[in-house]
């Protein structure tokens, strides 16, 4: 089943908050808000599969 990312943005830290479907990632701090999303959809991108779902972790 396809899970989505959620991607929250927080101001006042600069920082992007990743949620997976069972992993949460912090990145940042980013010089503004643009950046942030940018680097989060690459984020995601390298660590989804293409059905979306996290990737399995490595044995």
């Amino acid at each position: 089943m396809k899970t989505p990312a959620t991607t929250i943005y927080d101001v006042v830290s600069r920082c992007v908050v990743i949620d997976l479907g069972g992993k949460t990632v912090l990145l940042g701090p980013f010089n503004d808000r643009k950046q942030a999303m940018r680097a989060a959809d690459s984020y995601i991108q390298r660590h989804t599969q293409p059905d979306g779902d996290p990737e399995p972790p490595a044995d």
